[in-house]
């Protein structure tokens, strides 16, 4: 244990990421993207946004996880990110710095606390058996707190889900300043009113693990048509979930669309058969929105993609480097250079 106290660098950071385990779909443009965007134009602090790769190999294959990290950074620049003010990195490039940490932290944490957070209980719900379970699905929320005070991130955005993982994050982060001086920043929750956009059919959340009842940003024009025409609505008169959601997401995809959608929306009320307008309305925002964001994308030379990521990566990694060197001074670690020699970091 440090003897002294060690002061927090006067810096904090707004932090978020996103797993790289298919195309991104239209809920999470609305629900993870389009926040970022509103951040990024009057955040004073620094932002960070991460393709959390590691995150994804929990339960993606490897070769899939590599593939994907490189779409979705192009997804994200596509989508309107602005890379002079947030800093984009693939998580990978701070493979070293993230475990180093996550080691470390793992020793403020109790298996008992792991075993209660929701990303476990959602898998096993899902069908797994305890028995069959990684590890890493277990170390999960500590890999994700190591993302967050390696940086000393004073906001994370988070919706409602992700709230017990930032809070395991915030007691890590207490019991190691309370063992070994103030070195980490526990970060508090940004919570946005992030749309919670429904799957087209069904009752679950739109998901990228079930295609063919979401919005991909990879989707044809035809995929999207076929998709929405199979899309659940609701009787005339009636309301549902299905219907307001894909409501919601038409007017977060095109202000201009607002008032036709509302038309639509009073006259399905009163009981008119306008259904197939309705249809036809959010296939046409769809497909104008992904058309526009895929345009974008080809457009993006891999020089320019590149160069995003070694300024965001270089950002990220001194930005890490400064952390664990308080860390490892609190700790007090010393590393043997050879058999006669000793050096403190």
């Amino acid at each position: 244990m440090s003897s002294e106290p060690i002061a927090v660098a006067p810096r904090g950071a707004l932090l978020t990421g996103l797993r790289p385990t298919g195309s991104l779909t239209l809920a999470n443009v609305v629900g993870a993207v389009q926040p970022i965007l509103r951040l990024q134009a009057t955040a004073a602090l620094p932002i960070l946004l991460f393709v959390a790769d590691l995150h994804a190999l929990t339960d993606t294959e490897p070769q899939v996880v590599a593939q994907q990290a490189q779409s979705t950074v192009r997804d994200l620049i596509a989508l309107g990110i602005d890379t002079t003010r947030v800093h984009v990195y693939v998580q990978s490039a701070l493979t070293h710095e993230v475990n180093e940490l996550a080691g470390i932290l793992a020793r403020e944490v109790r298996v008992s606390e792991l075993m209660r957070q929701p990303s476990l209980k959602e898998k096993l719900k899902s069908g797994q058996q305890p028995e069959n379970a990684t590890a890493a699905l277990l170390m999960y929320p500590v890999l994700m707190a190591a993302d967050i005070l390696l940086h000393r991130a004073a906001r994370v955005p988070v919706g409602q889900d992700q709230l017990a993982h930032l809070e395991l994050a915030r007691l890590m982060a207490r019991r190691f300043n309370a063992d070994y001086g103030a070195t980490l920043v526990e970060p508090q929750p940004l919570q946005e009113d992030a749309l919670r956009i429904l799957a087209l059919r069904g009752d679950a959340k739109m998901s990228k693990s079930d295609p063919d009842t979401a919005l991909l940003l990879s989707d044809t024009d035809a995929a999207i048509e076929r998709k929405i025409a199979t899309c659940q609505t609701a009787p005339e008169g009636e309301s549902s979930p299905h219907l307001e959601s894909h409501a919601r997401l038409i007017e977060a995809l095109d202000a201009a669309s607002v008032s036709v959608l509302r038309r639509l929306l009073a006259a399905h009320r009163a009981g008119e058969k306008v259904m197939a307008d309705f249809k036809r309305l959010f296939a046409n925002v769809a497909k104008q929105f992904i058309g526009a964001v895929r345009a974008r994308r080809i457009a993006l030379t891999e020089g320019e993609v590149d160069a995003v990521l070694r300024a965001g990566t270089a950002f990220a990694q001194h930005s890490a480097a400064q952390t664990l060197d308080d860390v490892r001074a609190a700790l007090g670690l010393r590393i043997v250079v050879s058999n006669a020699l000793e050096v403190d970091l």
